[in-house]
């Protein structure tokens, strides 16, 4: 479902603020909250990823290109994404910052 709702804002020609994509943010906010609770509380969790692992890691590069365009990105926010997302180089996924689909 987060992987669904993450397409939903890459591919919307609407801007961020559009009443519709605004639920589907706040969505995007509170699972990235979620998982990062998970991710703390279960010491398994990179095992239990692991299937979608390919997926996740697209998602939250993702993800966090999004909240990078959001004004009220809040620093819990900012912290659970930067300790979820890999360490690997986001080039791939600059564009999505700036270039629609």
């Amino acid at each position: 479902m987060l992987h669904r709702q993450w397409l939903t804002i890459r591919l919307s020609t609407q801007n961020l603020s559009s009443l519709g994509n605004q639920a589907v943010v706040q969505f995007l906010r509170e699972t990235v909250l979620l998982l990062h609770c998970l991710s703390q509380r279960d010491k398994n969790f990179t095992d239990h990823c692991f299937v979608v692992l390919h997926l996740y890691d697209q998602v939250m590069h993702g993800i966090k290109a999004i909240f990078k365009n959001l004004a009220d990105l809040e620093e819990n926010e900012e912290i659970a994404l930067e300790e979820l997302c890999s360490p690997e180089p986001e080039a791939e996924y600059r564009g999505l910052e700036t270039d629609g689909p």
